[in-house]
């Protein structure tokens, strides 16, 4: 049987051990710190006894020994993601669950813990924040099963309920609203929302995309790169997944038909190098948005596609290749309300208007040469024509 006993040292500090016998009444005591609390030995105590009721002894019966703090520093010592996805678990941890849990260990986070820190984090920041927090430390709790620290991971145990509902993140497309920002959007930058819209490229792999990347030809666009914002130099996709190739509709052909070639990139900076999300949203996008109250986000381009194809009558299936997302699943329950509304759109009318839209007296890009060099090596030499009918699909 497992139990717990507390030592008080000279200077009052009190200090909880877990005490078991492998061999029942007799046999030699073993003992375990467990920590300051009474509530880190508990779970300690119980987790040693159902592994000596399970027969195991000597090593096997202790779990590896450590504090959030220790494991979460090992754990970001070797993750393996993008930089900037490291950077944003880092400040997460730091933030908010080293404070809450970094001197308890790793098997005594309660749920209730989790329920209440992820209650505050909600009220004082976001439920996007807080559901970001949740996955981490979700991750983090399935890695620390898998290294043989603990062997429940409580997240798991969490209600529905308990979880951060995220109201907006995939909202409701307005296809109005975009055809009225598209009609706002001077130059290039009516083709660069277009493309999002109609491919649902994030904006690294727009950002990222080369013109060696379009298949005119086979009517692919394969992504195979991506420029997180904020930074400056190409990396693989997001996921797995998100290495992919995309359908290459009609209207989205014949606008990078029509843009001019500089370089490698299709959306370049100014200067030719990689497009600054900040000033492109500082300067571009929130001017256009303000003009036209259409209160858009431009990640909102990529939910658009989803809703778009969906409106289609395009497969869920199908929808989450095309948005490289980790399984169909997912999709549906990213998309779920969009497919209660049922709503029904014909693509070809849809496509020309957002083509209408994105392109009006566009012909001649602002700042642009008029003779510029078409894509050669992608597009195989074609010539930029007018889309006939049966482009339109």
């Amino acid at each position: 049987m497992a139990w717990i006993e507390s030592r008080r040292a000279k200077k009052g500090k009190t200090t909880w051990f877990v005490y078991w016998r492998e061999a029942g009444r007799g046999s030699q005591k073993k003992s375990l710190k467990a920590g300051s609390r009474r509530r880190d030995a508990e779970p300690l105590a119980v987790e040693i006894q159902a592994r000596v009721n399970a027969g195991l002894v000597g090593g096997g019966v202790v779990a590896k020994h450590a504090t959030f703090a220790e494991f979460a520093d090992k754990w970001l010592a070797i993750r393996v993601v993008r930089l900037t996805t490291l950077r944003r678990d880092r400040g997460l941890i730091n933030t908010y669950l080293r404070p809450a849990f970094g001197g308890t260990l790793l098997n005594a986070i309660t749920v209730e813990e989790i329920r209440t820190l992820l209650a505050r984090v909600t009220r004082e920041q976001s439920a996007a924040t807080a559901r970001r927090l949740l996955a981490v430390l979700s991750k983090m709790m399935g890695d620390a099963i898998r290294s043989d620290y603990i062997r429940q991971n409580p997240v798991e145990r969490l209600d529905r309920r308990d979880k951060p509902q995220v109201r907006g993140s995939a909202r409701a497309f307005d296809l109005d609203g975009l055809v009225r920002l598209l009609e706002t959007l001077p130059g290039r930058w009516g083709a660069f929302a277009l493309v999002a819209a109609v491919t649902g490229l994030r904006w690294g792999e727009i950002v990222a995309l080369e013109w060696t990347d379009i298949d005119f030809d086979a009517g692919k666009i394969n992504v195979r790169r991506a420029i997180p914002a904020g930074t400056t130099k190409a990396q693989d996709p997001k996921s797995v997944t998100s290495q992919r190739s995309i359908d290459l509709l009609w209207p989205v052909r014949q606008m990078l038909l029509d843009l001019p070639q500089r370089g490698r990139l299709i959306f370049p900076g100014a200067r030719g190098g990689t497009l600054s999300n900040g000033w492109f949203h500082k300067t571009i996008w929130r001017q256009a948005t303000g003009k036209t109250g259409t209160p858009l986000r431009f990640h909102d381009l990529r939910h658009g596609f989803a809703s778009l194809l969906l409106a289609w009558g395009e497969s869920i299936l199908y929808v989450s290749q095309q948005l490289g997302h980790s399984s169909a699943g997912f999709t549906l329950s990213t998309y779920t309300h969009m497919i209660q509304q049922n709503r029904k759109l014909d693509k070809d009318g849809t496509l020309q208007r957002l083509f209408t839209a994105a392109r009006r007296d566009k012909t001649a890009l602002v700042g642009e040469p008029m003779a510029a060099k078409r894509p050669q090596a992608a597009a195989g030499g074609r010539a930029s024509r007018v889309p006939q009918s049966d482009d339109m699909s």
